[in-house]
């Protein structure tokens, strides 16, 4: 049977009838956004609205939500790799919420607006969002490249130098390090954007800052000096050269620790022009086997031994729980306190080899009234220790300083005492109200 022209037309107006009304049915992206995008390699987003404008802003959240998984999840890895401290945690998690937070926009910047849907049925506003994950992981690492190219400039040119100069200068080193360290500070953020992006990216300027602090703030350490002193008092003379792959390090702090018995003694040097520092100083150290701290950079420790032999001490003093204290410190380095003889005895009846002459003296101010309206004193009370030999010449000298705070000038008098005798060395020692009153008297406070 023919057709007719009539009956074609009729078809083919109902297929374009079909087509049209199958081309509005709702988009698959609006149901399963990751079918036509690989999750490894995009993030998606779906939103609706009124209109095209809420649709997309609706779509860059829904991204958004997605980042801020990602963000939840390295918050709670950081806060447990850096918490050791339960009372740390909240702070910790304020940090890394700030720090990760605050590159989210990094990433939003790179969103598209792939496609737009309207369902004039319901009249909602579909919008499908993107992000290109490799798009924006190649110019964060673009970014990151610019800068490690730069803080490596630096370091080499310090590198160069050194070798050029045969020698490390420690402060130059420590300048061009900061710089460096600036430049990479300012890549946080895209450092930052490739992790929430499960990318990584490793600056070799950081591991070139590292090695160099390695050899500077760990360097080769030489010590020598005196390793025998023939009595407690005496100059003692220790020599160190700080170097590193066999070239001196100028510049380098040195920190010496020496244990004396009368407290400890911290002395900072410096390493001259050829790496060396050098220490002359009278020490108060306890017979036998002494060991001295040399502490170099940032914490490389060395010690050196100093053997020390004895001779005995003799206490002069007007009161009592001074010689007590005194004669306590010796006796915790293993010293001997001997009886002091009368002044006018014969060299030869006179035993002790070095004389301890201790003194006090205080001061008392009236501070007024607190809130309670209490009157407060307030004292300070130093100690003073000579030692000399037995021609009478002054060979060390020892101060201690305390202050106290009382209602009453004894009270605040015995608690400036009590610091200054506990500065002294470890132990405590008992000051009658006889011993206080005498003092206060003999010091007309």
């Amino acid at each position: 049977m023919k057709k007719t022209p009539e009956k074609i037309y009729g078809k083919l107006f109902v297929l374009f009838f079909l087509i049209s009304y199958c081309s509005k049915k709702i988009p698959e992206w609006i149901e399963s956004p990751y079918k036509r995008f690989d999750e490894r390699r995009f993030i998606v987003g779906v939103g609706t609205g009124e209109s095209p404008k809420i649709s997309d802003s609706s779509a860059r959240n829904e991204i958004l939500k997605q980042i801020k998984v990602k963000i939840k999840e390295m918050v709670e890895e950081e806060t447990h790799l850096r918490s050791e401290d339960k009372g740390k945690t909240v702070s910790i998690q304020e940090f890394a919420h700030r720090k990760f937070g605050e590159s989210t926009e990094g990433i939003l910047k790179g969103t598209i607006i792939k496609e737009r849907f309207y369902d004039s049925k319901n009249k909602v506003w579909y919008s499908l969002a993107i992000i290109d994950k490799d798009e924006i992981a190649f110019a964060a690492s673009e970014k990151l490249n610019e800068s490690d190219m730069e803080a490596l400039g630096i370091l080499k040119k310090i590198e160069r130098e050194i070798e050029e100069e045969g020698k490390i200068d420690y402060q130059k080193v420590l300048m061009a390090i900061s710089s460096a360290e600036k430049i990479i500070e300012n890549t946080t953020e895209n450092k930052i954007i490739l992790e929430l992006l499960g990318r990584k990216y490793t600056l070799i300027s950081e591991e070139k800052i590292k090695d160099i602090k390695d050899k500077i703030e760990s360097p080769d350490i030489k010590v020598e000096g005196t390793e025998n002193l023939p009595n407690p008092i005496s100059e003692i003379h220790i020599s160190a050269k700080a170097y590193s792959d066999e070239k001196p390090i100028t510049g380098l702090p040195i920190t010496v620790k020496i244990n004396e018995v009368f407290g400890r003694k911290e002395i900072t040097l410096s390493t001259d022009g050829r790496g060396y520092a050098s220490l002359y100083q009278i020490v108060f150290l306890k017979p036998g086997e002494n060991q001295i701290e040399i502490i170099s950079g940032k914490g490389k420790t060395q010690v050196f031994n100093v053997k020390v032999e004895r001779c005995s001490f003799g206490i002069q003093t007007d009161f009592n729980f001074l010689k007590e204290k005194i004669s306590q410190c010796l006796t915790n380095a293993g010293i001997r306190a001997e009886e002091i003889r009368d002044e006018k005895a014969s060299d030869n009846e006179k035993s002790s080899e070095i004389k301890i002459i201790g003194d006090i003296k205080s001061r008392v101010n009236y501070s007024g009234k607190n809130f309670a309206g209490e009157d407060i004193f307030i004292s300070e009370t130093s100690i003073k220790l000579d030692f000399r030999n037995t021609k009478g010449e002054k060979v060390y000298e020892k101060n201690f300083l305390g202050r106290g705070v009382g209602k009453r000038k004894e009270e605040s008098v015995l608690s400036s005492l009590e610091n200054a005798l506990g500065q002294m060395c470890e132990g405590k020692i008992s000051i009658t109200g006889k011993e206080l009153d005498l003092l206060i008297k003999k010091l007309n406070l």
